[in-house]
């Protein structure tokens, strides 16, 4: 299937004035700071809470998964009012920008998208104008000729160009050779950021999920399409190999796990996909190969400012409550005391606890009463749980003072210990809640609070969720195993004596 872009004029959008990248840079820096300082205004004296630069990235993200309150969303609704004519005015000057550039206008949904929004500034801003006449009358020439593109590239790259073009002229023009290469080139200074992201600075946010393979799924296209206008197709497997290719360098110097970087892919291949279509989209529409180095090495050193901004403005991370829910024929008093204390449980047959993701192992207690230790031993350690409420038999609610790594990582190395091992996923609290029900049984409800201080936030709770339920639901099905066991065991023992006793009393 071959896909085809529109010319703007068929989107109405051909009566737009055309907007220079300086023009567009001089606007959109005027206005985000105009909007700042209002924002500011607004929160600090009509709300009294704090604006930190990071809420533009995460809107409301500590809010987490509580109810809002009146007041949050007062505040968020007066936000978003004040928002509209900054949101009206940059897509109005994005479309004017897109339409000089002759990319296709569905391109400024990026305008929205958060932390990919910076990259696509950086575009919009760095490459010049449409291709020059020349370029276009000698593509015309070349395509009518049926000729390889590649003599438009080096034609008009050829008289004082610079370095950069020169050397991009020696990349291969074709075949597999052309296309690894191209895949291969972003690579080594997407590492580089993403080391000094997560070594240096502490920061597993945005800037390393999103925007960096964003910026190595746009650049491979471009490296890919610089002698010769290449597909769609060809064009995002380009920046979905690429995006391979770091993966499998991250696993090899060594730097990551494979369980984590599998947990990763969804959101990878997505951002690949989305690179790839902005790849196509600029080496298929601006073939004016002087700006392309230029936007290269803008890439190479807005990075590291993105990510020194992400360190120097961290979002506030919301707590998160993962609830799980059993029912339990056994009576609390049962139950209970299989919470407290529970012996060894069997080896999981659960696939995820196979990979190396810590699971429990059995839970001791010291003491009774509020301050009582709770140990609950996993596979990486002990968590030290000190009580705060113990409400036998309906409440055991517990604090977290230590806790071990959440999973050993499956490597070829094998005492790797990557960076988000410690205090990335931090649970706060927990609590077992017992409600009787009729027919003596029990519903038990398991809490745990956490914090992830890994972004995108809302696709990383979507994996620690999934995990915390099922690190429950281990516990509660062994606890429901023991308890509904010890029941019938004691009632079979009742009725026995039962009957006995009745049958003596008959006999005498």
């Amino acid at each position: 299937m071959k896909f085809e872009l529109r010319p703007i004029s068929q989107f109405g959008l051909a009566e737009l004035k055309e907007m220079s990248g300086k023009q567009y840079l001089t606007l959109g820096t005027s206005l985000m700071g105009v909007k700042y300082v209002i924002d500011c205004l607004i929160s600090g004296y009509w709300f009294h809470r704090p604006w930190i630069f990071s809420e533009y990235f995460a809107p409301g993200l500590a809010l987490g998964a509580s109810p809002i309150s009146a007041a949050d969303a007062t505040f968020y609704t007066a936000m978003l009012l004040a928002s509209l004519p900054f949101a009206f005015v940059g897509s109005a000057l994005t479309l004017r920008r897109l339409k000089t550039l002759g990319l296709p206008p569905w391109m400024v949904v990026l305008f929205f998208t958060p932390f990919l929004n910076m990259v696509f500034f950086v575009i919009l801003s760095v490459v010049d104008s449409r291709p020059s006449n020349k370029a276009a009358q000698i593509e015309s020439t070349t395509q009518a000729q049926n000729l390889p593109a590649q003599s438009s590239a080096s034609a008009v790259a050829l008289p004082g160009q610079g370095t950069a073009v020169s050397l991009m002229n020696r990349l291969p023009a074709d075949g597999r050779k052309a296309f690894f290469v191209a895949a291969l080139l972003p690579v080594p200074i997407s590492v580089l950021s993403a080391l000094f992201s997560v070594s240096i600075l502490g920061v597993y946010g945005w800037s390393v999920f999103t925007a960096i393979p964003f910026v190595a799924a746009i650049a491979a296209p471009i490296l890919y399409g610089w002698h010769r206008r290449r597909t769609v197709w060809e064009c995002v497997s380009n920046s979905i190999i690429c995006l391979m290719l770091m993966a499998s360098v991250l696993l090899l110097i060594p730097f990551e796990g494979i369980i984590c970087l599998m947990m990763a892919s969804p959101l990878a291949v997505g951002i690949g996909i989305v690179g790839g279509l902005v790849g196509y989209a600029i080496q298929a529409n601006m073939p004016r190969h002087e700006d392309m180095p230029k936007l290269l090495g803008c890439f190479a050193l807005f990075i590291p400012l993105l990510i020194l901004g992400e360190f120097a403005s961290p979002p506030t991370y919301p707590v998160y409550e993962n609830v799980s829910l059993i029912e339990i024929a056994a009576p609390p008093s049962v139950v209970w005391k299989y919470l407290i204390d529970f012996p060894r449980l069997d080896p999981p047959s659960e696939f995820i606890f196979k990979t190396g993701i810590a699971y429990p192992i059995e839970a001791k207690i010291k003491g009774r009463g509020p301050g009582a230790i709770r140990e609950c031993i996993f596979t990486t350690g002990k968590f030290i749980e000190p009580i705060q409420i113990w409400n036998e038999p309906k409440l055991l609610r517990f604090g977290v003072l230590v806790q071990p790594h959440p999973m050993h990582e499956l490597s070829f190395y094998p005492d790797l210990n990557p960076p988000h091992l410690d205090h990335y996923l931090v649970a706060k609290e927990g609590q077992f809640l017992l409600t009787p029900t009729d027919s003596n049984h029990t519903t038990l409800q398991g809490t745990t609070w956490y914090q992830n201080y890994m972004g995108p936030s809302g696709y990383w709770r979507i994996w620690s969720d999934w995990i915390i339920h099922r690190i429950h639901m281990r516990v509660l099905n062994h606890v429901k195993h023991l308890a509904e066991q010890d029941f019938a065991a004691n009632s079979v023992g009742t009725r026995a004596e039962s009957a006995e006793s009745a049958e003596s009393s008959k006999n005498h």
